[in-house]
C-alpha cells in the first residue's frame, strides 16, 4: 500500500482528520458513547493537529511533521494550499468542540469558513489560499463556476419523467461535455453518494434501480480472485484491463453508500447524522 509518498499519517486533512479523527468520533457516537477512550483519542488527535494552525494567519499546515515540531523547529507554511483541503477539516473539528465543550477546535477552523464567507459576497468560491500572507481566487475556479451555470439550462429543459440518467444513456455524454480524456476508472464513492443522498431526500425507488445497475456493473468489471481492482481502461466493454491494486475508498465509502441506499432509511438517518468526506457518520447536535 502506497503510504501517500511516505508521508503516512502526516497529512493533516486527508489522513489524520478524515480517517483517524473522523473514525474515532464516529465510532464513539455510533456505539452510544459507551467507550470514552474513543473520545479521548479523538481529543488527543485534535490537540496534536491544533498545532498545525500555528502559522502567521492561522491557516493550517497540511503536511505537518509532528516529530520536527516536537524538536522545537520553526513551522514553515506552504506557499499555497487548496481550499478544498483545508476546508475539509471543518466538520470534524467542529464536532470535536461540540462533544468536548472545548471551543479551540471550532475557533481554529472557523477562520477558514470566514474566508469563504468574505469571498461569497462576490459570488466566488476560493480555490487556492496562501497561509503565509494572503488568499486568492484562481481563474480555473471561475471556469468551473461558469460551467456549472451553463449547465443549469440543460438540466431544466429535461421534460416529463425523463431523467439525467436517461439523457446520458441516450447521448452517452452529459450535456455540455464533448469527450472524456481519462480512461482509467477507480470505484470512487461520489456517484453513488449523490444517488444515495437524492434517494433519501426524494424516496424515489427508481434511484435504487439505478444504484443496483451501477453496483452490478462495477462488480462485473472489477472483480478479481481476491479483491475489486481499479480499471486502467474503462472504454473496453469486455474484460477491461485492471490495475494491480484495490482502492481503500472502495470498501470504506463506495460499498457503504451502496449498502445504505438499500437499507432502512432509519439506519444512519440524515435527520440525525451527517457524513464526512470519508463517509464517517457524525451525529447532528440536538
Amino acid at each position: 500500500m502506497d503510504p501517500f509518498g511516505g508521508w503516512a499519517a502526516s497529512l493533516v486533512d486527508t489522513l489524520d482528520t478524515l480517517w483517524i479523527m473522523g473514525g474515532f468520533l464516529s465510532a464513539y457516537e455510533l456505539s452510544g458513547k459507551k467507550y470514552p477512550v474513543l473520545l479521548r483519542k479523538a481529543a488527543e488527535m485534535g490537540e496534536m493537529l491544533y498545532k498545525a494552525f500555528d502559522t502567521p494567519n492561522h491557516l493550517p499546515i497540511l503536511r505537518w511533521y509532528y516529530h520536527v515540531v516536537a524538536s522545537g523547529a520553526k513551522q514553515e507554511a506552504e506557499d499555497n494550499v487548496l481550499v478544498s483541503e483545508i476546508g475539509s477539516l471543518t466538520l470534524e473539528f467542529t464536532r470535536l468542540s461540540q462533544i468536548t465543550g472545548d471551543p479551540r477546535y471550532y475557533d481554529a477552523v472557523q477562520r477558514i469558513m470566514n474566508i469563504q464567507t468574505i469571498l461569497r459576497t462576490i459570488g466566488l468560491s476560493q480555490l487556492v489560499a496562501w497561509p503565509i500572507h494572503y488568499m486568492s481566487t484562481c481563474r480555473s475556479n471561475i471556469s468551473y463556476l461558469e460551467a456549472l451555470l451553463s449547465n443549469i439550462r440543460e438540466y431544466k429543459d429535461i421534460e416529463g419523467n425523463e431523467t439525467v440518467h436517461e439523457k446520458i444513456q441516450q447521448h452517452r455524454l452529459i450535456p455540455g461535455v464533448t469527450k472524456f480524456e481519462r480512461r482509467s476508472l477507480y470505484p470512487q464513492p461520489e456517484a453513488i453518494e449523490s444517488v444515495f443522498i437524492l434517494y433519501r431526500i426524494t424516496g424515489d425507488t427508481k434511484l435504487q434501480e439505478r444504484a443496483w445497475s451501477m453496483f452490478n456493473n462495477i462488480i462485473k468489471h472489477t472483480i478479481t480472485d481476491i479483491a475489486h481492482a481499479a480499471l486502467d481502461d474503462c472504454t473496453v466493454s469486455e474484460n477491461p484491463p485492471k490495475a494491480d491494486r484495490m482502492e481503500s475508498f472502495w470498501m470504506a465509502e463506495t460499498l457503504k453508500y451502496f449498502y445504505l441506499i438499500f437499507a432502512d432509511p432509519d439506519l444512519i438517518s440524515l435527520d440525525e447524522y451527517v457524513l464526512n468526506t470519508e463517509a464517517h457518520p457524525l451525529k447532528r447536535p440536538t
